[in-house]
């Protein structure tokens, strides 16, 4: 009975503690761990835009975009090549300023934003294209409408 308990110890401490040394994920999108004003330091000296992730703790389809889309190799090697990658918790602390001078009034808002920190594309649905059409400035993309049917397929 005694050595059930020390098993069942063991088993406890191993799972408490295996997490902290698990390895970093090196598939998927590599986040800039930093404030926004850090992540634009670096985007001008690495001459790229920033993308930026406008995440709520509470939002489920942000985190299913940071489980499922953001972890994937292909986004990730693209992203980490051409972008500084950031996430920010727009209900947290400076970050609801940052939010609100990008205009972000969903969750998930991503955006990505020039070196000198002008916005020049951002989407408000987890169901729009994540990357910009081009790279000219947008002011906004707005929310996908329901699909019509066409005049051939109304029916009669």
């Amino acid at each position: 009975m005694k050595m059930k308990r020390y098993i069942y110890a063991l088993v406890a401490l191993l799972m408490f503690v295996s997490p902290l040394y698990a390895q970093e994920n090196t598939t998927g999108i590599s986040f800039f761990k930093g404030t926004f004003e850090e992540a634009l330091v670096k985007a001008k000296q690495e001459n790229k835009p920033l993308f930026v992730d406008f995440y709520a703790v509470w939002c489920v389809p942000c985190k299913k975009m940071a489980k499922t889309v953001f972890t994937q190799e292909a986004v990730g090697k693209y992203f980490n090549e051409h972008f500084i990658s950031l996430q920010l918790d727009a209900e947290k602390g400076e970050n609801v300023q940052i939010a609100k001078n990008y205009k972000v009034v969903a969750y998930p808002t991503v955006a990505f934003i020039a070196p000198d920190g002008k916005a020049f594309h951002h989407t408000l649905s987890p169901t729009a294209p994540i990357l910009p059409p081009s790279l000219t400035p947008l002011k906004h993309s707005p929310r996908p409408q329901p699909l019509t049917p066409m005049p051939q397929d109304t029916p009669q």
